[in-house]
């Protein structure tokens, strides 16, 4: 259970931040739609980190892993916090954001999969049920009233939770293989 709960908090916080970020793109910055979505591309390169988190796991291992994933996006919306009036920088952060997400994915996925057994495809099922659930609540928490690096900084505080959600149950998970 604990695995799914932090895999809602993946796509709630890519959602929320890229809903909230396009008015404060246009607001604080002046951009037009055309630039806006120049800036929301910028952190498309970085989604082709995840088959290198793919290798990662068979490295380190889907816990460790994901949970650098989790810290990553949560250290990219602290930066994108902290630097919410300079456009560059607010993008170089949007792209560590990005590069920690594209870690979480294959790495919980691997995860969830992993502890599947033989029931494999319906808990890989309910992971891809909690990652749209999250991705359902993105909008609705982009609608919080709160300043945009206050989001951010609430988001990083979710995504860290997701973290030690991941990081309990590959402990809950040792323990119940030891013999």
């Amino acid at each position: 259970a604990l695995p799914y709960a932090a895999c809602c908090t993946v796509l709630l916080s890519f959602v929320a931040m890229y809903a909230a970020l396009g008015p404060v793109l246009e607001t604080e910055f002046g951009l037009d739609e055309s630039n806006v979505l120049l800036v929301r591309l910028a952190g498309l390169p970085a989604t082709a980190l995840a088959p290198f988190a793919g290798w990662l796991v068979g490295r380190l291992g889907t816990v460790r892993v994901a949970v650098a994933g989790f810290v990553l996006a949560a250290a990219g919306f602290v930066a994108q916090a902290a630097t919410i009036t300079v456009l560059s920088a607010l993008v170089i952060a949007s792209v560590i954001f990005v590069a920690g997400i594209a870690t979480i994915v294959p790495s919980v996925i691997a995860l969830v999969g992993g502890r599947g057994g033989s029931t494999r495809a319906g808990a890989l099922g309910l992971c891809g049920l909690a990652i749209f659930v999250g991705a359902s609540l993105g909008p609705f928490a982009a609608g919080l009233p709160l300043e945009f690096a206050g989001l951010l900084l609430a988001l990083a505080a979710l995504l860290v939770v997701g973290a030690g959600l991941i990081a309990i149950s590959g402990r809950l998970a040792a323990d119940v293989a030891a013999p």
